[in-house]
């Protein structure tokens, strides 16, 4: 079982504090962790914890890239218009890692996807045991029917994502990572299963949970998410 890290992290971090303002408070030497841009260290942190315990994420990475540049900023690293001008590429670089990792992560897992549209509700329709979905600057709406749903991967930056998994089929416990960036993404889930949220990073976001059936038994549907300036439902 891999060890999760994120704890050891926090447990260390408030020792180190509780050791500054303890010499502070003796005299024995004067630190002021209130440096400029401190407060940009909620946007790392978070992200780099995050990271840590679940992998790379484009997510986390743009937390940790936005946090970095406001550091950078306040601490007068890097020209104020420079600074900024390189947002956009390394947003696109933090995008490619989780591509590039994202493959290798899943080996030779397939994401195929059918063409056919529903004309109601232009759904595009998909039987992938292990789809993923992304919506950048734009968005969709996707229908699962396969026979064996295994996971889930969905991100949506300046985007929205519509993903519809009633018909498909979950025989077991599997984990839905769902990241929103300045976006939104909704997932209807089928009524067999039972939903546990195991792990949130909301930035200025939200997370709302609208399934008000008592499930005992069946399968769980496990959620990650990461929802910065962005919202995520489960239906």
């Amino acid at each position: 079982m891999k060890k999760d890290y994120s704890s050891l992290i926090w447990g260390l971090i408030f020792v180190v504090l509780g050791i500054i303002f303890g010499g502070n408070a003796l005299n024995i030497w004067d630190i002021d962790i209130f440096f400029p841009g401190w407060w940009t260290l909620f946007l790392i942190i978070p992200g780099l914890i995050s990271m840590v315990r679940y992998g790379f994420n484009w997510g986390s990475g743009i937390l940790v890239i936005i946090g970095l540049v406001l550091l950078f900023d306040e601490l007068d690293i890097i020209d104020d218009g420079a600074i900024w001008r390189l947002i956009f590429p390394l947003i696109l670089v933090a995008i490619g890692i989780s591509i590039i990792a994202s493959f290798f992560r899943r080996g030779t897992k397939k994401n195929t996807e059918c063409d056919e549209y529903s004309k109601s509700k232009s759904y595009k329709y998909d039987s992938t045991q292990y789809p993923r979905y992304t919506a950048i600057l734009g968005g969709g709406n996707y229908k699962n029917s396969t026979e064996d749903l295994k996971g889930l991967v969905a991100e949506a930056i300046l985007g929205g994502l519509e993903i519809d998994l009633r018909d498909a089929k979950i025989t077991e416990d599997i984990v839905l990572e769902l990241t929103a960036v300045l976006g939104g993404i909704d997932v209807f889930i089928p009524d067999n299963v039972r939903v546990e949220i195991i792990s949130g990073v909301p930035v200025l976001g939200g997370f709302e949970h609208k399934i008000n059936r008592n499930a005992t038994s069946g399968p769980k549907v496990r959620i990650k998410y990461t929802a910065v300036l962005g919202g995520i439902e489960i239906k």
